[in-house]
């Protein structure tokens, strides 16, 4: 199990609208499902991100983290260009 925890570019507050917080909240469960990585905690705050997450013995920390923090931003961006 492990704790990662992450901020936008330049610590923006990107998720202060509940929408926006949401949006996050749904993407990152979705990437975390395709990848097999099990989110156990789940905090977004205005300007960072809390997890508590367990991976496949087959990946590592720093794998997980690129593939949330990547494909969630990714998927942000795509949702919702104006971010």
């Amino acid at each position: 199990m492990y704790h990662l925890e992450w901020c936008p570019k330049y610590r923006y507050n990107m998720f202060k609208r509940e929408e926006n917080k949401k949006l996050c909240e749904e993407i990152l469960y979705e990437v975390a499902k395709r990848h097999k990585i099990k989110i156990t905690e789940l905090c977004v705050m205005p300007d960072h991100i809390h997890t508590v997450v367990e991976t496949p013995l087959t990946m590592s920390v720093s794998k997980a983290f690129q593939l949330l923090k990547g494909a969630s931003s990714r998927e942000l961006f795509k949702r919702k260009p104006q971010f």
